[in-house]
């Protein structure tokens, strides 16, 4: 389906890139007006529909050339800046096994995200150690339950932790009502839910080196294991947590016994 989303920009900048522009809200201006191949368009705007949303465009193209106009209503002497951009987006649909199998295409190397640990734990400048190493949180950030199976993050992540492929689709779908099979997800939901970056299907990647490290741990029978310590070196270990039900000597300690007070109240 083709889709028409206007939000709002600063004209003295460049356009955004497409990872930077399905981030930005949408916002429908009051005094323009659209229409493609003469089909007037109906801005979809926040009073009725909570919050401003893209236009379905998709009867109006033809296979031939179309076009787009755009019409502004406002005094010549209204010299306001009008800082909008309007783009026809294409929404594409995909399975999630599509969706899987394109991401196993798109996998860092284990040796390349280790690397860059490595880098971020030592000065740039001189060399020397700035921090002496980095906990990496395994458990996926949803439910915050269980390690992941397939850690993914965005292209724009700037951050080491990653989050569970499956979980991250499921979170997506729509229509809970129904089965998930029958379910798809929601156009404007990608975005990662660390750091809120583009996060659309196409811009995944497989964080290599934290499958080997849930290789490594399902060998020793650690997948419970929440985070893990990362040297400079590149060497990694489990981090031990206490379990609830581990007690310290003196949490399990007798409480001294109290004298006993006698109070002898006069009738």
């Amino acid at each position: 389906m083709l889709r028409l989303r206007c939000c709002e920009v600063a004209p003295s900048q460049p356009l955004f890139a497409e990872n930077k522009w399905v981030l930005l809200d949408g916002s429908w201006p009051v005094q323009a007006y659209f229409a493609i191949n003469k089909t007037p368009l109906e801005p979809r705007r926040k009073l009725h529909h909570g919050k401003y949303l893209p236009i379905d465009v998709t009867h109006c193209i033809s296979s031939e050339t179309n076009k787009l106009v755009v019409r502004i209503n406002r005094s010549k002497y209204d010299k306001s800046p009008f800082n909008y951009a309007v783009a026809v987006e294409v929404v594409g649909f995909a399975s999630r096994s599509d969706i899987r199998e394109a991401c196993m295409k798109r996998l860092v190397p284990p040796e390349q995200i280790l690397d860059s640990i490595k880098k971020s734990l030592t000065s740039s400048d001189d060399d020397l150690i700035i921090q002496s190493n980095l906990t990496l949180h395994l458990y996926e950030p949803f439910s915050n339950a269980r390690i992941f199976d397939l850690p993914v993050r965005g292209f724009d992540c700037l951050h080491k932790q990653a989050f569970d492929l499956d979980v991250f689709l499921d979170t997506r779908l729509e229509q809970q009502s129904q089965p998930r099979k029958a379910r798809i997800s929601k156009v404007d939901a990608w975005k990662c839910p660390i750091c809120k970056a583009d996060c659309r299907p196409q811009s995944l990647v497989v964080d290599g080196f934290l499958m080997a490290v849930r290789d490594s741990l399902a060998a020793r029978n650690m997948l419970k294991t929440r985070a893990i310590n990362i040297e400079s070196d590149g060497s990694w270990t489990p981090v031990q947590e206490a379990h609830d039900d581990e007690e310290t000597d003196e949490e399990t300690a007798p409480a001294p016994k109290k004298p006993i007070e006698v109070i002898l109240l006069d009738d």
